[in-house]
């Protein structure tokens, strides 16, 4: 109950600073501050820590949702990028096409799922606001126009509550499978220009993982520590191919490589400790 009510209390400070921060940094143009919320909310290198930590964390139904969820919408935001090719604001410092906002669609489709999982008021609260923090960010920082940012959110949004309800209706094996079907797609859409490499490649690697782990019957979940062995595994793959310019061959299987590891690393390691 103690834990409980640290948890809350910090969420809804967290939330309420955020809120005021924001007010203040959008009055007084606060480029350092949209940049960090920026980062935090959509970068590719934030979600290679913090998503196999949660992943482990959950009941093995829940992880795998929460990332089919993440990687499927950022998959159709790549996808709707290249299909709808509409341009950024004049100027804007990133590059590609605007709409949707990959930024928005990741956060909306992390934590709108797992506000959706666990409807906790205080998570709630912490969702919306951060979800609009981040959405705030690309258009303080001139790199996307509002519908961009909507489109993004709607898309992440979306996602998450198909997602959700599938996690209900379908077993985790078909669920795996789904996640493995979607990933082949989206991969074969990329190769014939449209959309991207990165979340297809990672999704791969993380249903083979998961059909691995249970033809060895690794169903156990290790938790948050040992999540963080598949952060420090997958992290060096993600960010290597991400970093440097590989052929598209190369580049798709250490992100595949990366997404396996990190859900077959923290499994295994916990298989040898506890045996």
């Amino acid at each position: 109950m103690a834990y409980r009510f640290m948890a809350s209390t910090i969420l809804y400070v967290v939330s309420f600073i955020l809120v005021v921060v924001m007010t203040l940094a959008w009055l007084y143009s606060v480029t350092v501050f949209w940049s960090l919320i920026s980062l935090l909310g959509g970068s590719v290198g934030f979600y290679v820590i913090i998503l196999p930590v949660v992943y482990h964390s959950l009941p093995r139904v829940y992880g795998f949702s929460l990332a089919l969820s993440l990687l499927l919408a950022t998959s159709i935001t790549g996808f709707a990028k290249d299909l709808f090719k509409l341009s950024r604001p004049p100027g804007a410092i990133a590059g590609g096409y605007g709409f949707p906002s990959g930024h928005a669609t990741s956060v909306s489709s992390f934590w709108g799922f797992l506000a959706l999982r666990y409807p906790w008021p205080p998570l709630i609260a912490f969702t919306v606001v951060f979800i609009m923090a981040v959405s705030i960010s690309r258009l303080a920082l001139g790199v996307h126009y509002p519908r961009d940012v909507v489109g993004g959110v709607l898309v992440g949004f979306t996602t998450a509550t198909i997602v959700y309800m599938l996690s209900h209706r379908l077993s985790v094996d078909k669920l795996i499978y789904a996640g493995l079907a979607s990933s082949i797609i989206f991969l074969i859409a990329s190769l014939l220009g449209y959309g991207i490499i990165y979340s297809p490649s990672v999704l791969l690697g993380l249903s083979i993982g998961e059909v691995i782990a249970s033809r060895l019957k690794l169903y156990r979940e290790p938790g948050p520590l040992y999540g963080i062995l598949g952060s420090i595994t997958a992290a060096p793959l993600t960010m290597l191919a991400y970093s440097l310019e590989y052929s598209v061959g190369v580049s798709i299987t250490l992100y595949t490589m990366a997404g396996l590891l990190a859900l077959i690393a923290p499994r295994v390691a916990m298989y040898l400790r506890v045996g």
